[in-house]
């Protein structure tokens, strides 16, 4: 991601809180998938939500755009159910080894996110 304003950190930061509640994700799991360090306990992640912008380091930026582009494609994937996605998440999947993509991105990281997100926008690896 390109330099982004304070205040575009700000929206990002509430929007992805945002969906990872809905997506009914929690707060100790987003500490990992937002790729703060480990001692970081999940009550910091209030500020964020009251309107601390995300920190400027790219490979915060870039997990949540990862995540604002798995949204997008899960309501692609699902346009009769938006809730499905938050399902989808959370159940095993073959192509993930038989975990749910919820746990490749837990414990494999960014290289997690890629994957999820690589198998759910076909356009990502169209080239």
């Amino acid at each position: 991601m390109s330099q982004l304003s304070e205040q575009d950190r700000v929206e990002l930061a509430q929007t992805v809180l945002s969906l990872f509640h809905a997506w009914h994700i929690e707060p100790e799991q987003q500490v990992i998938l937002l790729g703060f360090p480990a001692n970081t306990h999940s009550r910091f992640l209030k500020r964020y939500q009251e309107g601390t912008p995300f920190p400027d380091e790219q490979d915060l930026l870039n997990r949540a755009a990862q995540f604002l582009q798995i949204d997008s494609a899960l309501l692609t994937t699902f346009p009769h159910n938006p809730n499905m996605g938050r399902v989808w998440l959370k159940n095993p999947n073959r192509r993930f080894g038989k975990q749910s993509p919820l746990a490749l991105m837990l414990s494999e990281g960014l290289n997690g996110i890629y994957q999820v997100k690589s198998h759910l926008d076909c356009t990502h690896n169209w080239i």
